[in-house]
């Protein structure tokens, strides 16, 4: 993972994501308002996305639909970046499409559990499609010749 981005208020919580991120080699830029993600989109494509609940112009979780409802956006993992850490709202964020939530403020141990989560996904993936891939080449030929005419 090289590149996050934060989509929140800037505040002190905000600061010490984009720290602890930095601490751990990974670029984040950030955008205060969820109704400037699609467009941010259509010029980069981040490897995670933190999005806070309350929001300048939309909440979360609006947001988060909208991602998951985009072909562009719909592969990339979503956490909810909030003070709210309750099981009823992981529960909605989790209904919703977000891959983890990460809690305000956020904490070392708390942000590299959820990297090497999503890590761990995305390595899962791409093992699936390499799997998939071989297989997909190893299918016997078909049976018809060449104008199509069963030999």
């Amino acid at each position: 993972m090289n590149f996050a981005l934060i989509v929140d208020k800037p505040d002190k919580d905000t600061s010490l994501l984009i720290e602890l991120l930095a601490e751990r080699d990974i670029r984040a830029e950030c955008l205060e308002s969820a109704t400037d993600i699609s467009s941010y989109l259509q010029r980069s494509t981040p490897d995670v996305i933190f999005m806070g609940q309350l929001l300048p112009g939309s909440e979360g979780y609006s947001a988060l639909k909208s991602l998951r409802a985009e072909a562009d956006s719909s592969d990339i993992p979503v956490v909810m970046f909030t003070s709210k850490k309750n099981e009823v709202y992981f529960g909605q964020a989790r209904a919703l499409g977000a891959a983890d939530l990460l809690g305000k403020p956020p904490t070392p141990g708390d942000l590299d559990f959820i990297i090497n989560k999503l890590a761990e996904r995305k390595a899962k993936q791409e093992r699936q499609t390499e799997d998939t891939e071989p297989a997909e080449s190893l299918k016997a030929p078909s049976r018809t010749g060449p104008a199509g005419a069963a030999e």
